[in-house]
């Protein structure tokens, strides 16, 4: 079974020297076994399963990801 990605965003960062990444990973929410609400973030990284999938997806056009709050 895949992966649902529910609300899946960009994470912003601000870095040390005051500016800011607004790509520095991902969020999206899943539920728990209790059926809570829980978000999972995930690393700008080639070859994270998620990362990989996520940007399969994207690539397809079956995915988009929201821009940072």
């Amino acid at each position: 079974m895949s992966e649902i990605y529910t609300d899946l965003k960009y994470v912003k960062q601000e870095l040390p020297d005051g500016s800011v990444n607004d790509k520095a990973g991902m969020r999206y929410t899943k539920k728990n076994n209790a059926n809570e609400d829980v978000a999972i973030f995930v690393p700008m990284s080639e070859g994270n399963r998620h990362y990989d999938d996520i940007m399969k997806r994207v690539e397809e056009g079956t995915l988009t990801i929201e821009a940072a709050d």
